[in-house]
């Protein structure tokens, strides 16, 4: 009898889920809040390479009362230091929970008399772009920082930071973030993936451009408002060439998203051009996250961990497991975080289970909330909406598979996909939706039955599922949170 077994977290349903967390605007522009979106870019034009800023480029027109010396000083420094950035500390841990290709970025001051006051020993400034964003009639600034050194870890995070002016203490630091530009190993074979700044009167949008034939570009616009940053919109694509396959574009002053999606036709050629999807539709969204928020949900945020101390461990009812056994956060694989969760799986020595696990940052605990059976062995579409964790699981069975010299071979395998919910603490676990390809003991007539998996975006109540069939269209759904109410979006064609 044939055994097939799955990764806990598998490659494909991340590709799958790329076109909607990657992004796209043009890679050398990008839409502020008042500007509607560019088009991708075409083929053969490449990103232009990123190029550290130098005094020529730095913005030298000042508002009243602002001097550009202040500016000059800015651009101009960049300090060279031995000395090692500044971390946050772990607390002790029986497993390794640190990586150590990703260091921790140093905490910049909260106030200077000038911008150059900002910028770290060993740090440089990469990028800026000048304006009032808080209508004060003083030069504010918006930038981005990046260790020096040759010989920097790949992983090291790029710092993304707002200067506002302030009459009393010269400059003072609204917010930083580590998690919000991609690293110069995130670009894929085109190198370095960041492209330059660009700012509106109150807000700046932040772009990258990567891939290879297949390219993935991004922008994402954040507007200042009641003292504070908020992502106002975004603009992301995915495809091959010029032809986009994947695009998302969410407007928060709105509410509103669309998703557009359509087979990756590149046998032929005449329809690289086309601008027909196969499937648009709208979805409602939630409030805009304001930047910390943000920066937390975004997809790649788990890369910039460097630290998940536990203070306390639970395990949920009815799951059998030793605390030693336990995986902490940063030696599990991620499949989720936000500002509040991180969800995990991880897999118990000498044991064939699965485990899925909620950590949760501000109170520093861990819950061991779900783990696998026999007939459920892996965790898929793992995220957490409004206090509710939501998630994957295969369904395996023995069918019969009979080849084309007509030999019925036994073989355990993916049947179908079910959609659970429960609370954080592994309670209230609930089946909203299963999808279903054979039912045990069926014989199908093929050598193999397609690979199945699930990809989940949960937005303005309202789940929307993707469920993709290896051979087959790929369904859309959309249903209410308690799995009520399955409306059928459409169907994404086989690429074959």
């Amino acid at each position: 009898m044939r055994k097939r077994h799955r990764f806990a977290s598998t490659i494909l349903p991340l590709a799958l889920c790329l076109p909607l967390l990657v992004s796209g605007c043009g890679p050398t522009s990008a839409p502020s809040a008042s500007q509607s979106s560019p088009r991708s870019p075409s083929a053969g034009t490449p990103a232009p390479s990123p190029v550290p800023t130098d005094t020529a480029d730095f913005p030298g027109d000042s508002p009243p009362n602002q001097s550009n010396s202040d500016i000059l000083d800015f651009n101009e420094t960049t300090r060279a230091s031995n000395a090692q950035a500044p971390g946050v500390s772990s607390a002790e841990s029986p497993d390794s929970n640190n990586p150590a290709d990703s260091p921790p970025a140093p905490r910049l001051p909260q106030t200077g008399s000038k911008p150059a006051d900002f910028i770290p020993d060993g740090w440089a400034l990469m990028d800026t772009a000048a304006l009032d964003y808080n209508q004060d009639g003083r030069m504010d600034y918006v930038g981005v920082l990046q260790m020096e050194g040759s010989d920097i870890p790949l992983k090291t995070p790029r710092i993304l930071f707002a200067l506002a002016s302030s009459e009393e203490s010269g400059y003072r630091l609204d917010f930083q973030d580590e998690n919000l530009i991609r690293t110069r190993d995130e670009g894929g074979v085109f190198g370095d993936p960041y492209v330059p700044l660009t700012a509106g009167e109150t807000t700046f949008t932040t772009n990258a451009y990567g891939g290879s034939a297949w390219r993935w570009s991004e922008a994402y616009t954040y507007a200042y408002r009641d003292g504070g940053w908020y992502l106002s919109k975004s603009h992301t694509t995915y495809g091959y060439g010029p032809m986009i396959t994947s695009e998302t574009l969410d407007d928060y002053e709105t509410g509103v998203g669309i998703r557009r999606e359509r087979r990756s036709d590149i046998e032929n050629p005449e329809n690289l051009d086309s601008d027909e999807f196969d499937l648009d539709y709208q979805v409602r969204l939630d409030a805009p996250p304001d930047i910390v928020q943000a920066g937390k949900r975004w997809w790649l945020s788990p890369d910039r961990l460097t630290d998940c101390p536990v203070k306390t461990i639970t395990i949920a009812d009815g799951i059998d497991l030793d605390r030693s056994a336990i995986t902490l956060p940063l030696d599990g694989a991620i499949h989720y975080r936000d500002e509040n969760v991180i969800l995990y799986t991880f897999s118990a020595l000498a044991s064939e289970t699965n485990y899925l696990a909620c950590y949760q940052e501000d109170r520093q605990s861990l819950t061991v909330a779900a783990q696998s059976t026999e007939e459920m062995p892996n965790f898929d579409a793992c995220l957490a909406y409004k206090g509710k964790i939501y998630y994957a699981m295969d369904v395996t069975a023995l069918v019969h598979l009979r080849g084309a010299d007509q030999t019925v071979v036994p073989s355990m395998d993916t049947v179908a996909q079910k959609l659970f919910c429960m609370n954080p603490d592994g309670s209230g676990k609930q089946e909203l939706f299963e999808y279903r390809i054979a039912e045990p003991g069926e014989t199908i007539e093929d050598e193999y039955l397609p690979y199945l998996s699930m990809s989940c975006e949960i937005t303005g109540d309202e789940i929307i599922l993707q469920v993709y069939v290896g051979g087959r269209p790929h369904p859309y759904y959309r249903m209410d949170l308690d799995g009520g109410n399955v409306r059928e979006i459409g169907f994404l064609p086989d690429e074959n």
